[in-house]
């Protein structure tokens, strides 16, 4: 089941920054995914039914070392913007969703909200 999740916000995203996003992929009991072996691709649109191509889509490296127990498990998609890549779009809300993309098993994982603020120094 896919979990919303905003993204930014409350000073945690402006643009024209760089930006690591990690997604921890947990199941409906809210215990770790082992995302072995998964396809995971970012993607961002100014709405959920927006046209292709997207703003952005990523194709997240699996890190980290996963543990069935939440606490112990370091396991996660990493998906790295850079500031030229985020100073290519506005300071306004868009919509994300992370999805797997294994053949056979395309799921989305999470979706929702990704807002990018604007700060002064620009």
């Amino acid at each position: 089941m896919a979990k919303e999740v905003t993204i930014g916000g409350g000073g945690s995203l402006f643009y024209g920054e760089d930006k690591t996003f990690r997604f921890e992929l947990l199941d409906s009991l809210d215990l770790p995914v082992n995302m072995a072996g998964f396809i995971v691709k970012m993607i961002v649109r100014e709405t959920d039914g927006a046209d292709d191509p997207p703003i952005f889509e990523k194709t997240a490296s699996i890190d980290g070392v996963y543990n069935a127990v939440r606490a112990l498990n370091t396991q996660r998609a990493t998906v790295i913007f850079t500031d030229t890549e985020l100073l290519t779009v506005e300071a306004k809300t868009y919509r994300h969703s992370w999805k797997r993309y294994n053949e056979g098993n395309e799921t989305v994982l999470a979706y929702g909200p990704l807002i990018i603020q604007q700060a002064t120094s620009w």
